[in-house]
């Protein structure tokens, strides 16, 4: 099974991306600044990728 990284996940291109791949039954976390809704079986991750004054390592924070 592939594990995928959906960045931009709560945006409308995202989401739709989100959800065919829980219909290919994918492993699938996602990541955004914030999420208005949240669905099943996806691992949530809230963070700025594109700040550059962010100093936490994502690549740690979900397991590389």
């Amino acid at each position: 099974m592939l594990k995928i990284l959906i960045t931009g996940a709560n945006g409308y291109i995202g989401h739709h991306v989100l959800k065919k791949c829980l219909e290919k039954k994918q492993d699938v976390s996602a990541i955004d600044i914030k999420f208005n809704e949240k669905l099943p079986n996806v691992t949530y991750y809230t963070d700025d990728i594109l700040s550059k004054a962010q100093e936490s390592d994502l690549f740690k924070q979900i397991g590389s």
